[in-house]
This record gives structure tokens, sequence and C-alpha cells, in this order.
């Protein structure tokens, strides 16, 4: 009879199945917990037991449960089935069967898949028996939820096994899939942070954009389960990342197909190697010294030097340091690991210097901005909107020209840098003379660019520049821009005009209170209030407050009603107001000017008037 080198054992698959079955007992024991008895405990409970709420559940166990379990026991299946490749006696009896490597592959690689599977479909059928049984049925729910969690399964357990070929024991194995889950990530968010340190105004945020690299972050993160309880039941709730799911699920796929590549050109002489594959190791090695930089690097630094002043005055020196020292064991460890031994500093250390020329190359160019990432400022044309966060208010500003003049005071900023650093490096910096201003354009791509700066109210650091910031927020366009909302109010749509004051001749200042309606309503907002937000006098802001400047307060402020009661714009007259403050005197209100900005009156006024009203029982 002539002899077949089969692609497919029957006999190894079910040995599989025999042999490994305390992992799916895990999985399923697991499941039941998480899913069918919840369900038991719910549908008994008076309050939980309306099938939104259940639904809710559902899916929200699909997403949360459903990515760890099977981030965990992808790991575990491809661990436990290709085990055979970690030793070499083992790898060498597999490889003498009669079973070509993409049969032991696809034996061994099915085995997990079908167990995976058929564990889900159990607990499918479980959750659908109990659910019937109680009478409130959600087949829907549950077959999102099987869809859910076998797609989770598909890409992890692919990915897990393309590890599995990569590595050549156990412990390599968890340390590049654990690493690998969620580094991009992470790495992204590190380099944000020291970028904020080399590049002046670059702001570290917590927010990123490679999630999809980092498969757990992006399926918790960037995906959710759409339902909220609008105080008597959970509305129907509804999966937003099937896109995604299904892109990873195709991505697990091609993973097992590359891992079945590895498997054809891998040698068995690999096992017990920490990187199974000889040409990826050199990869792994500088791979392995940057997370080190990185990782390690940003921790040495936040011991070492996190309350300097170096923490604040972008000086690239003591972070390529510790980067350098972070990067120094990241490589070496690696090296011992790759070649099992201690003794590796000789013939290695020549790699290392060149990884350290690369690494200080690229940390002083972003230090000398190199890439003119400190020096970008959009073009007007592209700029939608310009927010200015950090003085005495947000502002906001959508006129081409307004943000034209305070890019201006963008590149005086920018143009600023080395007398700011000079100051934030010295040791008589004080805090209570620090600003922070924010940039933040929204371009009409749909994209954000912010950048933030320290400034310092000091005479040789920023105050020069805080105080072109302060003129140019004050220009006439500027806060017409700013107070376009009350410029564009119909006169006939309000329906009365409320000033409120102090009465300074009073005990404790009572707030007292006098409405314009009709024409005197009218008059008042269009000769008076727009006239001086027109010509720039009301609507003010401050960096500083000086109570002899045209930008300080009044301590009143004004309440502009429209039909109907219910909205309202508030205006605070500046001392610049005059028209506004004219009108205010005719009528008998003599205001005075707030001593603190944060005795502005109005959260105060508002807040003793609500006071006194509660005497009278409203």
């Amino acid at each position: 009879m002539k002899s077949v080198t089969s692609c497919f054992n029957k006999a190894l698959f079910i040995k599989n199945i025999k042999r490994f079955w305390p992992v799916w007992a895990l999985y399923n024991i697991a499941w039941v917990i998480g899913m069918p008895l919840v369900i038991v405990s719910q549908l008994s409970s008076s309050f939980f037991g309306n099938a939104s709420y259940i639904n809710n559940y559902i899916m929200n166990n699909a997403l949360y449960m459903g990515v760890i379990m099977n981030a965990i026991f992808g790991f575990v299946s491809a661990l436990t089935l290709f085990s055979y490749l970690y030793n070499a006696r083992s790898a060498g009896a597999f490889h003498t069967l009669p079973i070509r490597r993409e049969g032991l592959f696809l034996t061994c690689f099915l085995s997990g898949l079908c167990w995976l599977f058929i564990s889900n479909l159990f607990i499918f059928a479980l959750s659908a028996g109990i659910e019937l049984l109680y009478g409130s049925l959600s087949i829907g729910y549950l077959l999102q939820w099987l869809a859910m969690v076998c797609l989770q399964g598909l890409f992890f357990y692919g990915f897990a096994v393309f590890c599995a070929f990569l590595t050549g024991h156990g412990f390599a194995l968890l340390v590049i899939y654990g690493i690998l889950n969620f580094i991009v990530a992470i790495v992204e968010l590190i380099i944000r942070f020291c970028a904020s340190l080399f590049c002046y105004g670059l702001t570290s945020v917590s927010s990123t954009t490679l999630d999809v690299l980092s498969p757990i972050v992006m399926l918790f993160k960037n995906t959710s389960i759409e339902g909220y309880y609008d105080g008597s039941r959970y509305l129907d709730p509804v999966y937003t990342g099937w896109t995604t799911l299904l892109i990873y699920a195709a991505a697990g796929l091609v993973f097992t197909a590359l891992a079945l590549l590895l498997y054809r050109r891998r040698h068995s002489e690999s096992a017990s190697e920490f990187i199974a594959v000889p040409t990826l190791r050199p990869f792994f090695q500088y791979f392995f010294a940057f997370i080190g930089s990185l990782v390690l690097g940003i921790l040495f630094y936040s011991v070492i030097f996190g309350f300097s002043s170096y923490d604040e005055s972008g000086s690239a020196w003591p972070m390529l340091s510790c980067m350098i020292v972070g990067g120094f064991l990241g490589y070496f460890i690696t090296a011992m690991l790759l070649r099992k031994s201690f003794r590796v500093f000789k013939k290695t250390t020549p790699g290392f210097l060149v990884y350290v020329v690369a690494l200080a190359a690229l940390v002083m160019a972003m230090e000398l901005d190199v890439f003119k990432v400190e020096r970008y400022i959009p073009d007007v044309n592209s700029v939608e909107t310009l927010r200015i966060y950090g003085s005495s208010e947000t502002l906001f500003f959508d006129d081409p020209e307004v943000i034209e003049e305070l890019m201006l005071a963008h590149k005086a900023i920018i143009e600023n840098k080395p007398a700011n650093e000079k100051y934030a490096r010295s040791g008589s910096r004080i805090y209570s003379d620090m600003f922070h201003i924010d940039y933040r354009y929204s371009l009409k791509n749909g994209k954000t660019i912010s950048r933030r700066y320290d400034l310092y109210n000091v005479p040789g650091a920023d105050k020069d520049i805080l105080l072109m910031l302060e003129e140019r927020f004050n220009t006439p366009g500027a806060v017409s821009d700013r107070m376009s909302d009350i410029l564009e109010i119909d006169e006939n749509s309000i329906s009365s005009v409320g000033i409120y004051y102090l009465d300074h001749e009073t005990p404790e200042a009572k707030v007292n209170e006098e409405y314009l309606t009709g024409s005197d309503a009218r008059e008042f907002l269009q000769d008076c209030i727009k006239a001086d937000i027109r010509a720039g006098k009301l609507g003010r802001t401050f960096i500083f407050y000086d109570m002899g400047s045209e930008n300080a307060l009044y301590d009143c402020f004004i309440k502009i009603n429209f039909a109907g009661g219910v909205d309202y714009i508030t205006v605070l007259p500046n001392l610049s107001s005059e028209k506004t403050i004219s009108y205010l005197k005719k009528m008998g209100i003599e205001p005075a000017v707030a001593e603190y900005p944060d005795r502005v009156p109005y959260m105060d006024m508002e807040y003793r008037m609500d006071m006194e009203y509660s005497k009278y029982g409203y």
C-alpha cells in the first residue's frame, strides 16, 4: 500500500482535546459564572429582572469580559497546543511523525479553535435556555454575544499562535504577546510626553491615535455599548465596534497564515531560544533597547529630575542621559536572553554605541526643532476656529482677521522661547507669576492643533508677551468676534433687561434689581450694549487684573432675558464701557469697581439673591 503524508491527523486532534481539557474546563467555568448564573440572578430579581437591563448586561459582558477572557485563553491555548516547539526532544519527536508541518499546524490550531467555538456555543445555549425558562428570551442579543466573543477569540488566538512561532519558550511567548498587545499605545503616550519636554509648546495629551495597533486598548477605548438608563429602564444597547471587530478577526487569520509561514522555516534547534527566528533577533534587541529608553528612561527621569528646574525648562540633556541608561538595560538584558549568556558585552557593545548615536541624534533633533514642530503655526486659511484657554475666561474666535492677529502673538511667544527658558531654569522663578496659555486651532479638515505655554509675568521673561496678548484679546474686532452672540440678538426677541448691582449704602451691600422692558430695553441693548461691544469697550477680558485698567469689571451684571423666560445672556460691564455705564448712572445706579477678579459679582450676587429669596419660600 502506498504511504500518504497527512495534512490532518484525527488521532492528534482527539489527543489534544483530551490532554488539555483543564484549559477548556476553566474557560467554561468562568463563562458559566459570568453569563448564565448572572442571568439567573438578574431574572430572579424584581429590580434587575427587566429585559432591557439584561440585554445591556449581555452586550457589556461580550465586550469587556469577552476581551479579557479571549486575551487570556488565546495565550494559554497557543502555549499548551504548541508547547512541543519549546522542547528540542518534543519538537524532534513530533516532526518525525508521518504528518507534514502544515498538518501538524492545522491539527493543533483547529484543536484550540474548535474548543473555543464549542465552548461559546455551549454558553450561548445555556443562557438561551435559562432566558426561555423565565419567559424572557432575547435571542438577538445572545447571537450578538456569540458573534462578538467568537470574533474576539479568533483574533487573540491567531495572534497568540503567531507570537508562539516567533519565540522559543513559554516565558518569551508571555513577554512578546503581552507587550505587543499594549506597547504601541504606551509608547505613543511616552513619546508624546518626551516630545512635550523637548518641543516648546507641545502638549502632553492622554489620547492616542495608534490605538488600532494595541488591540485591547482599541477594543476597550474606541468601541462601546451605546445604551443608557433613562430613569425607568435601560434602552436597547447597540455595539459600535462591529467593523473594528471584523477587521481584527481578519487580522487573526492573517497572523495564523504568517505563523504557518514561520513554521515552514523554523528549525527544531530553535527550541528554548528567546526569539526563534534568527533574522528577527537584531530587530528585537534594538526594539527592547528602545522600550527600555522610553519606559525606564522616563521612570529614571521622573525620580531624579521630576522636581527640579529641568522638568519645566525643556532641557534635553537630563532626559537623554536617563534614556541612554534605560536603553543600556533593555539592550544588554535582551542580548543575554538571546545568547543565553552573561558574556555579551564584547560582541554587542559596538551595536549599542550605534544605538546611542542614533538616539542622541533623534533627541537633539527634537530639541533643536529640526522637524519644525515648535515653530509650526497652521495657515490662517486652514483654520476654522481658535480657542484660547488660560486667561480670565475661555476665548473663542472664528473671524479670520482676528485669528491672524492672534497668530502674530503666538509667533511672538515662540520667538521668546530663549528668554522664557532662561528664566524657568533660574532659581528665582515665582509660581504666582506663571500663566498657562493654550492655543487650540480647529482646522477645516477636522484636525486639532494644540500648543500650551507656561509664561512668566516678569520683565526679561514674558511680561511684554502677556501684555501684547491682552491687547490682542481686546481689539474691537476680537471683542466683537467673541461677543457675536450678543451682537446677533434681534431686539424684538428680548422680553426684558435685568440690572443687578450692590447698594453700598446699605449694610452688607444689599443686592438691588432694576428691569427695563419694551422700548427702553431695546434702546439700551442697541444703543449702549451693542455700541460698546462694537467699539471694543464692553466684553473685554484680562490676563492681569488691575482695578485702574479699562479691562477691570464693575460690581454689577446685566441679564438680557429672551421671550419665554428661559434663556438669557449675562454681560459684565468693564470700566471702559462708557455708554452702558452712563445709562446706568442716569438710572441712579452707581456701580463700584470690583476689587479682585474672583470677586466679580456675578456668581456671588446670584448666590446672595437666591439666599434672600429662600427666606420667602421661593
